[in-house]
């Protein structure tokens, strides 16, 4: 048995290789692999598997040339699949802190905040105010160019592992250096409206890494050149001022800050770190590093068009038949 995992296109083009009769069901046998889709939970992340299972060969009427365009049939369903998640957050970590890495199946580099090397200081949370869920710290950003969020890099660390909060919001009007500047949180953009969650272990300083996906809600948000944006991560009051860290550097951006909140309810305004007590009364930046989805590659999107064509041939000669 051989179990090999889809994530973007490209995966499904190196799987063309080693086909040569590809089996559809109970009905068609060849000498070469069964595919069958399924799902699984990895971590936090349902992901799309094509397992492959080798099959002895029977007779059969059909001939090479089907198998073969059969081979590439499925092979445009897999592909269809990869780029169609099942869920909305995929969560890594990488012992890489001196620069960003980009997250499993996201593409270009779009955007930092401050470089890797720079983000030394550990910033924790902000004291809890009394009866709130937990607090939030979170990094204001403005692209210079509009994209399509598909990967999110941070520096951070954990003295309990747990469930954690990621918000979205759109923030354009917050001032983007000013220590006193504060914002509300309006509509979440990602969750549908009610964010993401993840589950990190008790670690050091790491490389927290995000897959974003069009799952059960649409969480690969396009993101406007001059828009500011605000992410958020939220932690429970259960897990104490170092249930997150944030990695910082000692200066502040031009485009956002680092702003937090005692308090995580969405409702209650947002306030720089300096104005929480949190470095010095002087802003600070967050290490933050977005990328966009994945582009299709050209013999992607020209295998997509040709299986394309070859299944409706195939439908339509089975209706005649």
């Amino acid at each position: 048995m051989k179990t090999v995992e889809l994530t973007n296109g490209r995966f499904c083009e190196t799987l063309m290789l080693p086909i040569r009769w590809v089996v559809l069901g109970d009905n068609y046998y060849g000498r070469g692999y069964f595919f069958r889709e399924q799902r699984i939970v990895h971590s936090a992340f349902t992901i799309t598997m094509i397992k492959l299972s080798e099959v002895t060969q029977k007779s059969t009427t059909q001939s090479i040339m089907t198998f073969q365009i059969k081979a590439l049939t499925v092979l445009s369903v897999a592909v269809v699949c990869c780029g169609t998640a099942k869920a909305d957050l995929s969560f890594g970590t990488s012992g890489t802190i001196s620069s960003y890495l980009a997250p499993a199946g996201a593409g270009a580099l779009q955007y930092t905040s401050v470089a890797a090397a720079s983000a030394t200081v550990a910033q924790g949370q902000p004291s809890l105010a009394s009866g709130a869920p937990g607090t939030v710290l979170s990094e204001t950003f403005t692209p210079t160019s509009s994209f399509t969020l598909g990967g999110i890099s941070l520096l951070g660390a954990s003295g309990v592992g747990n469930v954690l909060g990621l918000h979205l919001y759109d923030v354009t009007g917050v001032d983007k250096q000013g220590s006193s500047a504060f914002y509300v949180p309006g509509t979440d953009l990602f969750g549908g409206g009610s964010g993401l969650s993840f589950t990190i272990p008790a670690n050091g300083q790491l490389q927290y890494q995000f897959s974003l996906s069009n799952g059960s809600t649409s969480d690969q948000v396009s993101l406007l050149a001059g828009n500011t944006y605000a992410l958020e991560v939220w932690t429970s009051a259960a897990l104490g001022s170092s249930g997150f860290v944030w990695y910082r550097g000692a200066a502040v951006a031009t485009d956002g800050q680092m702003m937090g909140s005692t308090d995580l309810t969405a409702s209650i305004s947002r306030n720089t770190i300096a104005a929480l007590g949190l470095a010095g009364g002087a802003p600070r930046t967050a290490s933050l590093a977005l990328y966009s989805v994945v582009v299709p590659e050209p013999a992607s999107a020209a295998l997509l068009g040709m299986s394309g064509l070859l299944m409706l041939n195939h439908i339509r000669r089975r209706a005649k038949a």
